[in-house]
């Protein structure tokens, strides 16, 4: 099982997400954080943005828009992207063929079959002349010229000449290279540090990183050592001393030695939030402790984990909201939900979106015909909002 063709299923609760959406639908919303929150509304193929009690904010029309990162928007007119600030001026012509959000104060940017990256300003800091060029990681971003992988830093010089095939991107000032049908890793000289031997690899994190070995995963240490047995169906990376991992056609966590701190026995399993990880048996879902034990039993059909007090509980095919304890504090009634931030959640009802508070009222009223996002600012981790891992 290469790491290439493992494919990981997961488990989408619900079908709103917070990933930047570009389709082609009649009415789409994207929900943004800023000092006055806005959100971007589709209506008859333009959008334009509203503020939290609906009205617009603005005059002119975008073909498509993304969510605001950094303070800034990528709104695409004409066939061309640029950004718009905060109260929907734009900042940066548009004159792009596709970009992305601002990170870290670069926004990657095409032109021309050609990517580089700008500053909030507008400003060029990387001519778009390369065919890829990946996002920044550990200082480094990887960069393609013809089928040839290398590396750039921050003022895009080459730091590691293109000579690779696909690469990962640093981590831990190691990243994943592939050399005659065999994955090692590379420091930022370029030089093999841990010689290309593995099936499949990912990035390390926590000092570990998950391998492939035949077609079962383990975990390896930055000297290339074999620290926990590769004898997983699939694994995931460490965090805060643990890692979920499909053992057997069940999920649990180990520790970092291998030993099992919550025995595979789930049909899915999320990440720890807030001291408590979403949890399937026989169909259901539920919670569980950091011990593996219940603390709401399963009964759920789907379950997000708890933002601002309130997850996401499907039953009966029809989406509600509970608390910690798995009370239903707003009954099911909807077809599709968001999670709650900054006080809203965008539920669906009747094939039309609208926004409620955390009472269960509408504050905007459902009419528009697909939410996709919510308020944003929040955390990475919390960007896949409801998703809980399954195979």
């Amino acid at each position: 099982m290469r790491m290439a063709i493992v494919t990981l299923i997961v488990c989408i609760l619900c079908s709103a997400c917070t990933l930047i959406h570009f389709e082609n639908g009649n009415t789409d919303v994207i929900l943004d954080k800023k000092e006055e929150a806005l959100a971007a509304v589709k209506k008859n193929g333009k959008w334009f943005y509203i503020d939290k009690k609906g009205n617009a904010v603005n005059e002119l029309e975008f073909n498509a828009v993304s969510s605001f990162s950094e303070g800034l928007a990528a709104v695409e007119i004409g066939g061309r992207w640029g950004f718009i600030d905060g109260e929907c001026n734009i900042v940066i012509e548009p004159q792009y063929d596709f970009v992305q959000d601002f990170e870290g104060g670069v926004a990657r940017v095409e032109l021309e079959g050609k990517q580089g990256y700008i500053d909030r300003m507008g400003n060029r800091i990387i001519e778009p002349r390369y065919d890829y060029i990946g996002y920044f990681s550990d200082g480094l971003a990887t960069v393609r010229i013809g089928e040839a992988y290398g590396y750039i830093d921050k003022r895009g010089e080459v730091v590691i000449e293109p000579r690779f095939g696909y690469p990962s991107v640093f981590s831990e000032g190691l990243a994943g290279m592939n050399a005659n049908g065999k994955y090692g890793y590379i420091d930022k000289t370029g030089s093999f540090v841990i010689e290309p031997r593995f099936d499949g690899i990912s990035t390390f994190s926590e000092g570990m990183a998950r391998v492939v070995i035949g077609d079962e995963w383990g975990y390896i240490d930055k000297e290339g050592d074999v620290v926990i047995e590769a004898r997983y169906e699939y694994a995931r990376d460490f965090s805060e001393g643990l890692a979920m991992v499909y053992y057997d056609g069940k999920w649990g966590y180990i520790d970092r030695t291998g030993d099992f701190v919550i025995e595979p026995l789930f049909e899915g399993l999320s990440f720890f939030h807030e001291g408590l990880a979403a949890a399937k048996i026989d169909g259901e879902w539920g919670y569980i402790d950091d011990e593996g034990d219940f603390t709401v039993e399963p009964q759920f059909d789907s379950l997000s984990f708890i933002k601002e007090g309130l997850a996401a509980a499907k039953i009966d095919g029809k989406w509600g909201y509970v608390d910690s304890d798995g009370d239903i504090v707003i009954e099911p009634q909807f077809d599709d939900v968001d999670l709650f931030q900054e006080g809203l959640a965008a539920v669906k009802i009747d094939d039309e979106w609208g926004y409620i508070d955390s009472d269960g009222d509408f504050v905007i009223e459902p009419r528009f015909e697909h939410v996709v996002g919510r308020f944003e600012g929040q955390p990475n981790e919390e960007k896949n909002k409801l998703q809980n891992t399954t195979l």
